[in-house]
C-alpha cells in the first residue's frame, strides 16, 4: 500500500512569544531564513483579548507550500506535499536532506530573532492511502474478533505511545479515519 504524505508539521510550544515588535520580528525572520519565506507576510491586526493560540504573524513561501504560524504561546510550521525518502514507517528517521536544512534554517532563523524559549515540540506527519472500503479495512486491522463486523461505515482509530525523544517523554499518535469520497 503506497502512502502520500500531504502535509508534515513542527510545532514549538512556548510559554511567550515576544510579539511586541510583530514587524521587526517578522523582517528578521524573513532575513536570517534565506529565501524560504517569499510571499507576503501576513501581520494579522488582533485585539489582545484574543486567545493566544491564534497566529499573529504568517510567512509563506510564494508556492504557499511552506507556512509559518506565529501566535503568542505556539510556533508551528508547516510543509505541504515534503518529499520524503521513503515512506510513513521510516519517516521520522528518512526526512530528505531538503526538508531538514527548512527545519534548520527556520529553527535558526526564530532563535536568532527572538529570545524564543520552547518547552515542547510537536512533530505532525499527515498522510493518505488509498484502499477499498475503507472503514472495512481498518476495523479488519486493528480491532479484535470479538467485535470485527462485516460493512462498518465509519471506523475512526486512534493508537497513543510514550516514546523517549531527545531525553523526553513525548506522545506518539497514530491516528486512522476513513475518508470519504
Amino acid at each position: 500500500m503506497e502512502i502520500k504524505i500531504n502535509q508534515v508539521q513542527l510545532a514549538l510550544y512556548s510559554p511567550g512569544v515576544d510579539l511586541s515588535d510583530k514587524l521587526t520580528l517578522t523582517g528578521n525572520i524573513r532575513k536570517d531564513s534565506g529565501s524560504i519565506f517569499s510571499g507576503e507576510p501576513l501581520i494579522l491586526p488582533v485585539p489582545d483579548n484574543v486567545p493566544n493560540e491564534i497566529p499573529r504573524i504568517i510567512l509563506s513561501n510564494k508556492e504557499g507550500k511552506i507556512n509559518l504560524h506565529i501566535s503568542v504561546n505556539k510556533i508551528d510550521l508547516y510543509i505541504r506535499n515534503p518529499i520524503l525518502a521513503g515512506n510513513v514507517p521510516g519517516v521520522y528517521s528518512k526526512l530528505d536532506n531538503n526538508l531538514i536544512e527548512v527545519y534548520k534554517s527556520v529553527l535558526n532563523a526564530l532563535f536568532s530573532a527572538t529570545s524564543l524559549t520552547v518547552n515542547r515540540v510537536g512533530f505532525v506527519v499527515a498522510g493518505e492511502a488509498e484502499v477499498k472500503d475503507t472503514s472495512t479495512y481498518i476495523a479488519n486491522k486493528y480491532l479484535t474478533k470479538d467485535i470485527k463486523m462485516p460493512g462498518w461505515l465509519d471506523v475512526n482509530v486512534n493508537l497513543l505511545k510514550r516514546k523517549m525523544v531527545d531525553k523526553k517523554e513525548s506522545n506518539v499518535w497514530l491516528r486512522l479515519s476513513p475518508g470519504r469520497k
